[in-house]
């Protein structure tokens, strides 16, 4: 396997798996002491609270936003900030010249409504003139200058339960700002929020990552997701994955800590980690990772997973901008203000 590959991966694969894989594939490192290391100037009292899904956490003010994905009841959600009436209709009318053309067949396509500060737009349309098949289903929702993109597809046999979902999710999402905290229940993603008690069950996940530009080898990433069926810890199935890539038996990994631990605030979560030292060219990084299981089809405990890795090394970064002592400070002040709202 190629290191490309294991980047590659699905990412049902945990990161910390990702990049031992790496790690292992990479044979002219070397590891260094960074315990001596000069202290940077980094302070984890300047925090800032946020939140992902059903929990709250806090994490520096001075980071910034690196992707993620919302999906909630199979359905992908992508926002657009300053948008107008315009951009709804333009991202609409889009879809309705592609599925417009040959071969293509509109099933459904609805009129705008306005339901308080929002506009609602749902249209469904398919490849092909055949009725079997999966349809895909496109809806935009504006909301105080949002522009929410929702997207899925269903076949004949689940289309009653596809549109209670999509006319759940337009009716229950929302504009809110990512530094603001939701006051009800309910699942936070970027830029908006979607009001839900918990009950029924719904599945959904969402993450981001985040970067810190005076730290270019820092990368946060945060993962939550209301898991349908039970899953593994985080180190039997790391363990897993590392044996079946026939990885296992290496013996070139720094591990500084790995098995239960469980926050001392918070919510006190009892989860797992495995913390490791990651090499650069000049001195080690570390790449911490926590998970706590959650209850699976208990919409309202779901699973969520912490990285911090300071050993990031994409974009010609030559050295870690943050040493051992930092780094788990950091990864220990975010990991104990995790709690659920």
């Amino acid at each position: 396997m190629t290191v490309k590959a294991v980047i590659d991966m699905n990412l049902k694969y945990p990161l910390i798996f990702i990049k031992l894989s790496i790690l292992l594939l990479s044979s002219g490192c070397s590891y260094a002491d960074n315990s001596q290391d000069e202290q940077s100037m980094f302070k984890v009292e300047q925090m800032q609270s946020w939140c992902l899904g059903r929990y709250t956490f806090k994490i520096p003010k001075e980071s910034l936003l690196i992707g993620g994905m919302d999906k909630y009841n199979s359905f992908t959600i992508k926002s657009e900030l300053n948008a107008s009436d315009e951009a709804l209709r333009n991202a609409y009318a889009e879809q309705l010249k592609k599925y417009s053309n040959k071969n293509m067949k509109v099933i459904e396509d609805k009129a705008e409504i306005k339901n308080g500060n929002k506009i609602i737009k749902i249209f469904k349309a398919k490849y092909g003139k055949d009725s079997r098949g999966a349809n895909d289903v496109f809806a935009w929702v504006l909301d105080r200058g949002t522009l929410f993109s929702i997207t899925g597809t269903y076949s004949l046999k689940y289309k009653d339960l596809s549109d209670e979902a999509l006319n759940n999710l337009v009716n229950h999402i929302s504009f809110r700002n990512n530094t603001n905290l939701p006051k009800q229940a309910g699942v936070c993603i970027n830029n908006g929020f979607i009001t839900d008690s918990g009950d029924p069950y719904r599945n959904s996940v969402h993450s981001f990552g985040l970067e810190l530009k005076q730290y270019p080898s820092l990368r946060i990433f945060l993962e939550t997701e209301a898991l349908a069926r039970a899953t593994s810890d985080l180190i039997t199935r790391t363990n897993y994955n590392l044996k079946k890539e026939g990885f296992l038996a290496k013996t070139n990994i720094k591990t500084i800590r790995k098995g239960a631990k469980a926050q001392i605030s918070g919510d006190r979560l009892e989860g797992f980690e495995w913390v490791i030292k990651t090499p650069i060219i000049e001195r080690d990084g570390v790449l911490a990772t926590w998970e706590y299981l959650g209850t699976p089809r208990l919409a309202t405990d779901p699973l969520i997973q912490l990285e911090i890795d300071t050993g990031y090394d994409r974009n010609n970064i030559q050295t870690v901008s943050m040493n051992e002592t930092e780094s788990i400070q950091l990864y220990e002040a975010i990991l104990n203000t995790i709690k659920k709202f």
